[in-house]
């Protein structure tokens, strides 16, 4: 009995959630059949979700919502379609044909043209007045601006026509800054997305692009890429990739200057490799700042087999230790110092930098780069990847890596973003230093540091100096695999460089690679090292970086309000002049004169002059100002 109880209690839940189920069916679609829209308007008249808007660390806005129109078409109210298609293509600049087709072939609603220029919207607006246009209406859509236009736009990247995400951070954090109607959100009503604050300070960002457009224009190579990154922090203050997109006009944009070259193209970095090979080949004990290797323009293993292997230096640079191979940039005594060491070891070494895994900042497309398994290497990959070869990176993962020479040997992830805030000022998430790892040293990440700084005023990264801040640079040049022939080709290089400053305690790094120069050079050395010096002499006067020779004023950031002069008569005129009118009031208790004030805020000028005997009765008098 009990259980034919429970079979018809959920029987009768079963038939309820039913009939619920029916209704609602029946509900919606007498709302759709029954009661349709005869403006084309109330058939989109929805809960409008305002994307939040996207700025720099310093509030500078470079992404914002804005209101636009769309055209609009309501079939059974247009009467005569060619008049109709006339008129539109004449006002949109569109095919009056196409027009003639596309209306003719739809019996309902149909969109003409999203988010029309103010200008198209005018047009449209005086027909619809005029009566010209039946069954043609303007509905108010939302879009996105992108004020900088170029500045930034890889990173920033683009909202279609429906305002959704198609790249970059609008890409990844969409649902952040569009978050979702939800059912309590009603129709007619605004739901406002989040505000999301970058890292990059656009000041920066300016002095960073300006220099790589001179540089584009100058060697003319294929892409540009620019870091500038905070070396404490991780924060990225610059993210440049040239040619870069006008992000108001990004649909049209050719698609290979869409490609997110700071973190999607992989390369081999040649020699700006070497300060993380001799960092590691220090840290693991084969080699320390004394040890000595020959170098007589080239390096050579297995001289008696039939296959020697033989590998070019770009000079004869004799005697070298740690620090002359970087200065000098000595592919025999790289090669030769990776020798010391076992394949393993290196490789666990170097993937204590995380190369050959992404960096993980918020942006798609992400490269893991290319770093073979030990196990798979050749006989001469060690000395190979040693200088910059049989490794390919990104530029982002050289800042990453580059982080731990200016911590104390600690790696940082890079940081994007940093700060969410929701539309009515509330904190959501706040960035913070990521720690990723010790990687190596303090002492030997000091002992790069410094070695590099060599290279900066000796070696081939002097053209990178700046006047009054120790750099440390590393420059580079690769060569790049021509796919046709499998061998590296003889006119495609990158010129790149590295550097950090001040050497002595890092606040700053720079990253640039010059991809396919044309023309003047392909050496790191003479082209992007001065593309540093450009941008870092800026950032320096920007950030206030101590120079040696300026002058520094200090200040204790506190100072002393002295208390009003309080003035009494004696047996002359006191000086009056520069007083205000409070510390008048005491000669008003004084009898023996007549105190006459003309004027607010400060005395002037005073009758009789300072000095003057005072008699009883007398009258003195101030003018204030």
């Amino acid at each position: 009995m009990r259980g034919k109880n429970i079979f018809n209690t959920r029987k009768k839940i079963f038939l309820i959630i039913t009939a619920i189920i029916v209704l609602l069916i029946i509900f919606n679609y007498m709302n759709l059949m029954l009661f349709k829209p005869q403006n084309p308007s109330e058939a989109l008249n929805r809960t409008n979700v305002v994307r939040g808007p996207i700025l720099d660390r310093n509030g500078r806005i470079l992404a914002i919502q804005t209101r636009l129109h769309s055209v609009t078409a309501w079939i059974p109210n247009i009467k005569d379609v060619e008049k109709t298609a006339s008129i539109l293509s004449e006002a949109l600049n569109m095919d009056k044909e196409r027009l003639i087709r596309d209306i003719s072939a739809r019996t309902r609603f149909m969109f003409i043209k999203r988010k029309i220029s103010n200008t198209e919207a005018d047009r449209i607006r005086a027909h619809i007045r005029a009566g010209d246009l039946p069954g043609i209406s303007l509905i108010p859509e939302y879009g996105r601006s992108y004020p900088e236009k170029e500045i930034a736009s890889h990173l920033i990247g683009f909202a279609g026509i429906d305002n959704i995400g198609l790249a970059g951070i609008e890409y990844t954090y969409n649902h952040i800054l569009s978050p979702a109607p939800t059912l309590f959100s009603g129709r007619n009503r605004n739901v406002y997305g989040n505000q999301v604050y970058l890292t990059i300070d656009t000041n920066i960002q300016y002095f960073a692009y300006h220099a790589a457009l001179e540089a584009f224009e100058r060697y003319e190579p294929e892409i540009v890429i620019f870091i500038v990154a905070e070396a404490k922090t991780g924060d990225i203050l610059a993210y440049v990739s040239v040619p870069e997109i006008d992000l108001n006009n990004f649909a049209t944009a050719p698609a290979r200057h869409k490609i997110n070259h700071p973190v999607a193209t992989a390369y081999e970095p040649g020699s700006v490799f070497k300060v993380f090979s001799i960092a590691s080949l220090l840290n693991l004990g084969g080699i320390n700042e004394h040890t000595i290797f020959h170098c007589n323009g080239h390096f050579e293993m297995n001289v008696n087999s039939p296959n020697p292997i033989r590998i070019r230096c770009l000079g004869h640079h004799g005697n070298v230790n740690a620090e002359r191979i970087l200065e000098r940039s000595c592919n025999s005594g790289a090669a030769h110092a990776s020798l010391t060491v076992s394949d393993e070891a290196l490789f666990r070494m170097l993937r204590m930098f995380n190369f050959g895994e992404q960096t993980n900042v918020p942006l798609s497309g992400e490269t893991r780069g290319l770093f073979r398994e030990y196990r798979r290497w050749s006989i001469r990959s060690k000395p190979t990847i040693a200088m910059g070869q049989e490794i390919s990176v990104s530029a982002m993962q050289i800042v990453r890596a580059a982080t731990a020479f200016a911590n104390n040997g600690v790696m940082l992830q890079p940081n994007l973003v940093s700060k969410v805030m929701s539309h009515d000022g509330r904190v959501i998430d706040r960035a913070a230093r990521q720690p990723i790892r010790q990687v190596i040293s303090p002492e030997t990440a000091h002992s790069v540091l410094n070695m590099m700084s060599m290279a900066a005023t000796e070696g081939t990264g002097r053209r990178a100096a700046v006047r009054g801040v120790t750099m440390a640079v590393k420059t580079g040049t690769s060569q790049i695999m021509d796919t046709a022939t499998g061998r590296y080709s003889e006119t495609d290089f990158i010129a790149s460089c590295l550097a950090l400053f001040p050497a002595e305690d890092p606040e700053i790094i720079i990253y640039t690679a010059i991809i396919k120069p044309r023309r003047v050079s392909h050496f790191g050395g003479v082209i992007a090292a001065p593309l540093i010096s450009t941008v870092a002499e800026k950032v320096i006067s920007y950030l206030g970086i101590a120079r040696r020779g300026d002058t520094v004023i200090t200040h204790p950031g506190s100072i002393t309000v002295m208390q009003p002069q309080e003035i009494e008569l004696g047996e002359t005129v006191p000086n009056f002049l520069g007083l205000s009118k409070r510390q008048l009031l005491p000669i008003l208790q004084d009898n023996r004169v007549n105190l006459l004030i003309t004027g607010e805020g400060w005395v002037r000028s005073q009758w009789p002059a300072p000095g003057t005997e005072i008699i009883n009765g007398m009258t003195i008098e101030l003018y204030l100002e």
